[in-house]
């Protein structure tokens, strides 16, 4: 009444405040449809905006009001503009994905439809009963208090913005973000799911640094908006940003394990795809210090753990690691700090567990095409077609691996050499070449009542000794001194520098041989 009365005495609707607010900014700020609906009438200027770009609808959009909504979007004379930016260019489609959205979302069932794994689904419905039991929702059979015409439950007002004419989903704010960018970063999946239906077009588009929805729910740990990309979405699952880096790179730096799984088992993203900096997931994941949370614990506990060592089966990041092994992780791979994977593991019984993990990939990534055998890595003419125990690598021919104590690619000591048609090759004696470290008799026979002390003694000297040889030996036999270095910094023993073109280490081609001298 109030504000009818101060209308006939010719009050001026436009009046702005000291923040640009108009009396229709105010009424959308208290709520109050109907004096909305009387300023609309007497020809307030629907798309006023204030010192910050804030348009009327932006307001009740972000108040969550549904009654004032429909009053401005029902009013034709003139029509609102809904892509209006803000100062940040923010539209109130922007806004929208901070609207709360209660109750179990619908979507869960086009999931379990297309297919999502079950372990996914259950651990999303868990989410959303956490959800309910911390609060955050209200409880199943309450209905939302709508007594002051706020949006409790804002399903309803998404959908009623949603469905006005002409709104243009392809604005950008000053960030980059489009709508479905933004829903993505925010987490909504009820606003994601309707902009998958409305404009499919969006979901592999990309911001200024490379990210797409996908990276953006990824880096953010939003496992619900993530399987809706991928599902209904069709989202690729390998798009990579301006820094090289995938959704499942992301992922994993910052220890989402439940959305490393998804990508990877549901959706068989690749594990070798390198960054900017020459990293695959399994070098992030290897040289995080940070835990990863602990659903992978959950998620893979029937698969993966039970095989495990028992001092690695409560620990997130050592868990995931040995999944993305399993699934063909690459172990060969250097990054541009010139380290493998495994570099950054200083647990030797770890690492020997995770070479062994997966025999098969391991071989595929040194032998990629198993009907045409590569050459020696040693000679470089013969095949290399000798299988080593208990690596599987086959690196050298019948003539090179014959002195060969440790695998040159991994470094693990060999058992057995094999050929192609599984004849077991014997290593030479070689007692009279290698020098052995013993106590002279005399000294021997002088051990007294201490003698198991003295051996003991005598033991860790001896394995001192030989680690000290190890050091010096050349890697390829393990019986001569390294005296021959190679321009790229590798060195061998000259017997077995001498038939090399290549080195055995780095592969690059040998150009100039320099001998060394103690």
């Amino acid at each position: 009444d109030i504000v009818r009365i101060l209308l006939s005495h010719g009050a001026n609707l436009e009046q702005r405040d000291a923040d640009g607010d108009t009396a229709l900014h105010y009424a959308c700020f208290g709520n109050q449809p109907d004096c909305i609906s009387l300023l609309l009438s007497k020809g307030a200027d629907i798309n006023s905006i204030n010192s910050t770009g804030c348009s009327s609808l932006h307001i009740v959009i972000n108040k969550q009001l549904l009654e004032c909504t429909k009053r401005l979007l029902s009013n034709q004379q003139p029509a609102i503009d809904v892509n209006l930016q803000d100062i940040y260019g923010d539209t109130a489609l922007h806004d929208i994905a901070n609207t709360r959205v209660f109750g179990h979302f619908a979507g869960l069932d086009e999931l379990s439809s297309c297919g999502t794994h079950s372990s996914i689904l259950n651990l999303i419905k868990e989410l959303e009963e956490t959800r309910h039991q911390t609060g955050l929702l209200p409880s199943e059979g309450t209905s939302p208090d709508r007594s002051n015409n706020e949006c409790v439950d804002g399903r309803e007002l998404i959908d009623l913005l949603l469905s006005v004419p002409n709104i243009n989903f392809n604005l950008k704010n000053k960030r980059g973000f489009n709508v479905l960018h933004h829903a993505a970063l925010k987490g909504n999946a009820y606003v994601t799911c309707r902009l998958i239906e409305l404009c499919r077009q969006l979901v592999d588009s990309k911001k200024d640094d490379g990210f797409s929805s996908l990276h953006l729910a990824c880096l953010n740990g939003h496992l619900l908006v993530t399987c809706l990309l991928l599902r209904c979405g069709h989202a690729t699952v390998e798009i990579c940003n301006s820094r090289k880096q995938t959704p499942l790179h992301l992922a994993v730096a910052q220890g989402h394990s439940s959305i490393v799984i998804l990508l990877v088992r549901d959706h068989r993203a690749s594990t070798k795809v390198l960054d900017e900096d020459g990293d695959t997931p399994l070098h992030l994941i290897l040289s995080k210090t940070q835990q990863s949370d602990d659903s992978c614990l959950t998620l893979l506990g029937s698969d993966l753990i039970p095989q495990m060592p028992v001092d690695y089966r409560q620990i997130p990041n050592i868990v995931l690691a040995a999944f993305l092994i399993k699934c063909d992780a690459p172990l060969l791979v250097k990054n541009r700090q010139n380290k493998l994977p495994l570099d950054y593991v200083s647990d030797q019984k770890l690492k020997e567990y995770f070479i062994l993990l997966n025999r098969s990939a391991i071989i595929k990534q040194v032998m990629p095409n198993t009907s045409a055998l590569s050459p020696c890595i040693i000679c470089d003419e013969c095949p290399a077609d000798i299988l080593f125990e208990p690596c599987k690598h086959k690196i050298s021919c019948k003539e090179c691996c014959v002195k060969m104590k440790r695998c040159v690619l991994c470094q693990l000591n060999i058992d057995a050499k094999y050929t192609h048609d599984g004849q077991l090759i014997s290593s030479p004696l070689v007692g009279a070449t290698r020098h052995t470290h013993r106590l002279p008799s005399t000294t021997a026979g002088n051990i007294n009542s201490d003698g198991e002390i003295i051996n003991k003694v005598v033991r860790d000297l001896e394995t001192k000794v030989q680690e000290l040889e190890d050091g010096q030996s050349c890697s390829i036999c393990m019986e001569r001194a390294r005296n021959v270095a190679f321009l790229c910094g590798h060195t061998a023993c000259s017997n077995c520098a001498h038939p090399l073109k290549t080195c055995h280490i780095c592969r690059k081609p040998i150009t100039k041989k320099i001998n060394l001298y103690s």
